[in-house]
């Protein structure tokens, strides 16, 4: 293929002009990537069956397929029956993964939210312990969803969705049929080593993870959190509301180097009495700021000293965030002792909850409204 595209036979895809790709290969699989010409559909079939003959092995063209980007199918179609393949559409899956798809889109979460149901439907709560029901959901927890999560940010109604199936599943119900959840989520998503059952949490890496200060070039002054815990568009609003150039960066306001003298504040409204006394404290607060202009920025891993990410620094912080305040010592103390006996599930989780005082008592019910 790289020989093709040295003596201009076959066209790959131009990013830019210093950088073009014609070939990807995974494992066993293999794509090719170039412009829609019938010289590239040509070539690619060129390429295949000069390769059957040479290596001896046989190509699947039945599992091969023909996918375009705003590609006229008067070539598509025409293409894949030449290749003796099939023509398809985007996005399509590889390895599990809708490739092409928006992930923004709730639709692309349709298979795991419905593979999750299916896993924790609500006759097999019925059928199961306590303890079972754990084990499943952390079984399901651990496959598809993790999958999708290292290729895909989900979106918060996805999470919340994927967390109401876990509770109801829990607690003996199912998507529609809720039961009483005698323990808070937030709960029992934290370790046993603190009390609970030891499930999973998410939505804590943005607050742990910094802009690590370098020219400057591509940050924001007012809208990225690069000085302090807090951005400047939330600690001087009046101020940020005022600026002529709300998206300006660091490098441009501080005219490259950090020196007060250097500060060029522009606003489109005069400024209060307050507002100047707001600018002046500002001004204060970056005296002394120096450049790094042989840097470039980049992120910082907050937990870490050097600022590397580490998988270890990273299970710390989800123990150390999932603290609950005000447990009784000596209750907590129990439930350690307790999770370390050798004993069924069922008897586990009923003196687990027998300590929280989480049972359904007289007294429990009554509270709750039953």
């Amino acid at each position: 293929m790289r020989r093709a595209v040295a003596i201009d036979k076959f066209k790959g895809y131009q990013i830019n002009n210093n950088l073009q790709f014609q070939i990807l290969q995974f494992a066993d699989d293999t794509i090719l990537v170039g412009e829609d010409s019938w010289d590239n559909v040509q070539t690619i079939k060129t390429i295949l069956r000069s390769y059957e003959l040479v290596s001896g092995l046989k190509i699947s063209f039945v599992k091969s397929k023909l996918y375009g980007l705003n590609v006229d199918t008067r070539l598509l179609v025409p293409g894949s029956i030449f290749l003796s393949c099939s023509a398809e559409t985007i996005p399509f899956k590889f390895l599990g993964i809708p490739v092409g798809a928006n992930p923004r889109r709730q639709e692309t979460w349709k298979p795991v939210v419905e593979a999750m149901t299916n896993h924790l439907s609500l006759w097999k709560s019925r059928h199961l312990s306590f303890g079972g029901r754990v084990t499943l959901i952390n079984l399901v927890l651990s496959s598809l969803p993790l999958y999708f999560f290292s290729f895909f940010k989900a979106l918060s109604c996805i999470v919340k969705l994927l967390e109401r199936i876990q509770r109801n599943f829990l607690w003996g119900g199912g998507v529609d049929d809720k039961k009483i959840c005698w323990v808070k989520w937030d709960h029992i998503c934290l370790p046993k080593a603190q009390g609970m059952v030891g499930e999973a949490d998410n939505d804590w890496f943005k607050s742990h993870v910094k802009i690590s200060i370098g020219n400057v070039v591509d940050v924001g002054l007012w809208n990225f959190t690069w000085f302090g815990n807090q951005s400047f568009s939330a600690l001087y609003l009046s101020l940020y509301m005022k600026e002529f150039c709300r998206n300006v960066t660091v490098a441009n306001r501080l005219g490259g180097f950090g020196d007060t003298g250097m500060i060029s504040w522009q606003s489109d409204e005069p400024l209060t009495a307050d507002e100047e006394h707001q600018e002046a404290e500002l001004t204060e607060l970056l005296y002394g700021f120096s450049l790094q202009p042989e840097e470039a920025d980049g992120w910082r891993w907050i937990p870490e000293t050097i600022g590397n990410f580490s998988v270890k620094s990273c299970y710390n912080v989800l123990l150390n965030n999932n603290q609950i305040a005000g447990m009784d010592p000596n209750v907590l103390s129990s439930i350690n002792q307790l999770w370390k006996n050798d004993i069924p599930s069922e008897v586990l989780v009923f003196g687990w909850r027998l300590l929280l005082e989480r049972l359904p008592t007289r007294i429990a019910l009554h509270r709750r409204g039953v």
